[in-house]
């Protein structure tokens, strides 16, 4: 039997549009959605970029940041950077929506559960 929480008898918000919304607020969906814990990295902030990072267990770690493509890859569009690394292996994907952001993080944490 699972427990439910207060989200769960609620509706919970669209998700917020990249790249209109603020990136901020995307992370913080994320968090919601994911049940993790992204906190801007510090050398983003002085180099005023917008990149989290959190670590979601033991041997799994998440980052997440506003990129661009080239502008002679997709004419030179912006993306959501997610990656993922652990000890052994990583990964990395330019994502174009929200939705897929979190698609994307969702599965991983299921193959590292």
């Amino acid at each position: 039997m699972n427990q439910l929480s207060i989200f769960d008898l609620i509706e919970t918000e669209e998700a917020p549009q990249f790249p209109d919304a603020d990136f901020a607020e995307i992370v913080d969906y994320l968090n919601y959605k994911l049940g993790i814990n992204f906190e801007r990295e510090q050398w983003a902030t002085e180099y005023e970029r917008e990149a989290y990072s959190c670590k979601v267990n033991k041997q799994l770690r998440f980052t997440i940041a506003r990129g661009r493509f080239d502008p002679d890859i997709n004419g030179g569009a912006e993306y959501i950077s997610c990656g993922w690394q652990t000890s052994k292996a990583g990964g990395g994907s330019p994502i174009e929506d929200t939705q897929a952001a979190e698609n994307y993080f969702a599965s991983t944490i299921r193959a590292y559960e």
